[in-house]
């Protein structure tokens, strides 16, 4: 590969976290990291699972918990 190719395909591939695009093409895709982290896990369930699954973290908050009130209510 030619030197100008290599630098090309690095600033393609910088700050890729932050792009919304990359990480919608990322998401439930199952990459060496998390085959490494599951030939480790001795668990059925729990955050392995979810993150193969697609699934995020979320923090619950004030306004979380009165956005489930309110639906519930409607």
């Amino acid at each position: 590969m030619k030197e100008e190719l290599c630098r090309e395909a690095e600033d393609a591939t910088k700050n890729q976290y932050q792009n919304p695009l990359w990480n919608r093409l990322r998401f439930s895709r199952i990459t060496e990291s998390v085959l490494d982290q599951a030939s480790k896990c001795r668990t059925v369930n729990g955050s392995l699972v979810n993150l193969i699954q697609g699934a995020k973290l979320r923090v619950a908050t004030g306004g979380y918990f009165r956005d489930l009130l309110l639906v519930n209510y409607l």
